[in-house]
């Protein structure tokens, strides 16, 4: 008996009429000043991650002295910057100022999310602000591990001769004893690293 060949997944999209993906034209202004956009139906797995991390880079910006920090005051700028960016050949201006006047006067970026296949710029918008979300906890998470260790700097560098030779069990276990203020805040952390350490 013959071995029944494999469906692929060619067959499937051929089957479904979904072979060709073409650009949908959008048209902007009237008569003789009319625009036409190209708009692309859909983008690349590497065009989608790279328009979630470039969201990302506008929303979280590293500050001169290195530290990182979350303006979501930008966060409608980066969303439609990008849907534009990555879906058609408009060509947006470099000053930040004018290309956020050119989104906001125009709505343009509705416009093209409205002309894509239903959610699906709304799927690419969710991911995005679950990775934000993400970002913030680890920033979040970041800032408390940085309180605790400046803490514990203060505390061991007033007793350095005491704890020269000592391990970081005694080292924790001498800071909570000497900085009780210190205690809750290492006892969290602890358990926090502990519960997300990997299951051997």
């Amino acid at each position: 008996m013959a071995k029944k060949a494999k469906i692929t997944a060619a067959n499937i999209m051929k089957a479904m009429g979904l072979e060709d993906e073409k650009k949908t034209v959008l048209a902007c202004g009237m008569n003789e000043d009319t625009v036409e956009i190209s708009v692309k139906p859909r983008l690349s797995l590497p065009e989608r991650a790279n328009m979630i991390q470039d969201i990302l880079s506008m929303v979280f910006i590293t500050s001169p002295d290195g530290a990182v920090i979350y303006h979501p005051e930008f966060k409608r700028f980066a969303f439609e910057y990008e849907i534009v960016n990555y879906f058609t050949d408009i060509s947006l201006p470099v000053n930040s100022d004018k290309a956020w006047e050119f989104l906001d006067r125009t709505g343009i970026a509705n416009r093209i999310a409205n002309t894509v296949r239903d959610g699906y710029i709304i799927e690419i918008i969710t991911e995005a602000n679950e990775m934000i979300e993400y970002r913030k906890q680890e920033l979040l998470k970041r800032s408390k591990l940085d309180q605790v260790l400046d803490g514990l700097v203060d505390v061991l560098g007033a007793a350095q001769s005491k704890t020269e030779n000592l391990d970081l069990g005694q080292i924790i276990a001498y800071a909570q004893e000497n900085a009780p203020e210190l205690k809750e805040k290492l006892d969290t952390l602890l358990r926090s690293e502990i519960a997300e350490a990997p299951a051997d």
